[in-house]
């Protein structure tokens, strides 16, 4: 099951005309299978996998094609939503992408190393990503 929190924060903006994209790491069929069992797959308009572009973790290409996907997106107008700082934020930085850190899982407790791995915006719960200010500080 997904946090109680997730489907009305994705409602949300894709009902508001915001289109939803996934950037997930490792093989295709497990990151299907997660999305699938969660009853998440039909909220992202687009989805893209590292697997799709030979790696195993997320890369520039893996984040070019979820832009693609969801019609060549601007990176400056994306909000990317990730929690691990050297793999994920730091990548989406790179790619002026409008980062924010949510603090989960393993990585709830990191510190970033550098100004790459840190973050516009901080967050501990997905339903607080409506809260998040249309411009960075």
């Amino acid at each position: 099951m997904p946090f109680p929190d997730t489907v009305p924060t994705l409602l949300t903006p894709r009902e508001a005309g915001y289109k939803l994209g996934v950037a997930s790491k490792g093989r295709a069929v497990k990151q299907w299978e997660k999305l699938i069992q969660l009853g998440l797959e039909h909220l992202f308009h687009a989805v893209t996998i590292s697997e799709e572009t030979r790696s195993e973790k997320h890369t520039k290409d893996t984040l070019s094609r979820v832009l693609e996907r969801l019609g060549n997106a601007r990176p400056g107008l994306v909000l990317f939503v990730g929690c691990d700082l050297a793999n994920e934020i730091a990548l989406a930085n790179a790619a002026s992408m409008i980062t924010v850190r949510i603090r989960t899982g393993a990585d709830r407790t990191s510190t970033p190393k550098n100004a790459d791995e840190t973050a516009a915006y901080e967050i501990r719960r997905l339903s607080e990503i409506p809260q998040i200010d249309q411009a960075p500080s």
